[in-house]
């Protein structure tokens, strides 16, 4: 008789990481040959059986070498796991029931994956399992015969990331709403300026244009780059990005630098545009292009943001969640008001946006190298809470050290005129 044994286990930020790396890998090998049954059958009339789609799978991992981080019995049961459904299907057509036809699984639909007879040990309270680790479990029964297979089941596909939900939102709102405040700038001066259609029309290509290169690049980029490698990359661009957005908030709250103004900005845009006489045409060329170019711009580090964001966290939902309602925020707020949004004070906004990416990164980066935080997630509000304090420490210090320098320059001045 066979008793099926559930238990519940424990692993670590990495090995959560080698799970849905697992995971996904199988999802997408089982859409591809769920595919692959599908053309044959229409090319060819007939279906290829589990036999020969498990044969193709050690030239597949020379195809798609990620499919080697995978047990390859793992990925035999997939193939099992399809056959199977088949198998189901055709049973229920012959028994007259509703067939329901195999499906495509989407990440939500697709939660499992198995070990059919070796690839894990259990030992003491830990189970080896292979391209994983040792992870801890708890034996709350007593097992008794031999185990036949292992099947690691997870709880809405990315159980324990959302500690990271509320930070990745936050961050990914105030992040965009920067951004989408610098274009809506220009989009409302190009508008009153050159009509709205012009400036509307710039912005809905910029918008077709960022879409493009999303699906192009963007997402397939995902799923091809190893999760580690895309955490380290990503993590440097955003500390890079981070202390940039960073520096320039510092330096301009201690007043080495000029605060930016989204009011003083709309007059020189509107300025510039007044500059170029229309046209004539129903949209104007000049206005057209300006309005293209700074959604464009503004868009695309909006994206770079939520990408980022979102992938490293494995929280892309989340981070598309704030960026949207930043952008609703801003749109609803311009359209109501028709001026720039000198109101919000975005100088602080880029203070704590570049506090956050820079946080992320730090964080990101010492995952992709291998670093074990402290406390794995809760690690990261310590971080942030160092890096606003190192930053008002400097701002401080800049704001005293440019006071002492116009002290000794007015001297300077004084003692000169005598």
């Amino acid at each position: 008789m066979l008793v099926a044994y559930k238990y519940r286990i424990y692993p670590t930020k990495e090995q959560k990481q080698k799970i849905q790396f697992t995971l996904e890998r199988c999802r997408l090998l089982y859409n591809r040959l769920l595919e692959e049954r599908i053309l044959a059958y229409k090319q060819a009339g007939k279906t290829p059986n589990y036999y020969d789609q498990a044969n193709t799978l050690g030239e597949r991992k020379q195809r798609i070498p990620a499919l080697k981080q995978v047990h390859s019995q793992v990925l035999q049961d997939v193939a099992k796991r399809l056959d199977k459904a088949y198998q189901a299907f055709f049973r229920r057509v012959k028994q007259g029931e509703t067939a329901g036809f195999p499906r495509f699984k989407p990440q939500s639909r697709y939660d499992s994956f198995t070990y059919p007879q070796g690839g894990y040990t259990i030992h003491g309270n830990k189970v080896e399992l292979s391209k994983i680790g040792e992870v801890k479990i708890k034996l709350h029964r007593e097992r008794q015969g031999k185990i036949k297979t292992c099947t690691i089941i997870t709880k809405n596909g990315n159980e324990g990331d959302t500690k990271m939900n509320s930070f990745v939102m936050l961050a990914s709102f105030l992040g965009t709403s920067v951004e989408f405040i610098e274009a809506l700038t220009i989009v409302l001066a190009v508008g009153i300026v050159k009509g709205w259609r012009t400036s509307l029309a710039g912005m809905a290509a910029a918008v077709a244009v960022l879409i493009v290169l999303v699906v192009i690049f963007g997402v397939p980029l995902l799923h091809l780059v190893h999760v580690f490698i895309f955490q380290f990359l990503v993590g440097l661009f955003m500390l890079l990005f981070g202390i940039r957005w960073l520096r320039k908030a510092i330096l301009r709250y201690s007043g080495l630098k000029a605060l930016h103004l989204e009011d003083q900005a709309f007059e020189e845009e509107l300025a510039q545009q007044r500059a170029h006489q229309k046209s004539g045409k129903s949209i104007d060329a000049f206005g057209f292009a300006t309005s293209f170019n700074g959604v464009f711009l503004e868009g695309l580090e909006s994206i770079f943001i939520v990408i980022t964001f979102g992938a490293s966290a494995h929280a892309l939902s989340s981070a598309v969640i704030g960026s949207l309602i930043g952008l609703l925020l801003v749109v609803f707020a311009g359209a109501m008001l028709r001026k720039p949004l000198s109101t919000i004070p975005e100088n602080t906004m880029k203070f704590v946006v570049g506090i956050m990416l820079t946080g992320f990164g730090v964080f990101w980066v010492g995952e992709g190298i291998g670093v074990h935080w402290w406390r794995e997630d809760l690690s990261i509000p310590v971080i942030l809470v160092v890096l606003l304090f190192v930053s008002l420490l400097s701002t401080v210090f800049l704001k005293q050290a440019l006071k002492k320098s116009a002290a000794v320059q007015a001297q300077k001045t004084a003692g000169g005129s005598l």
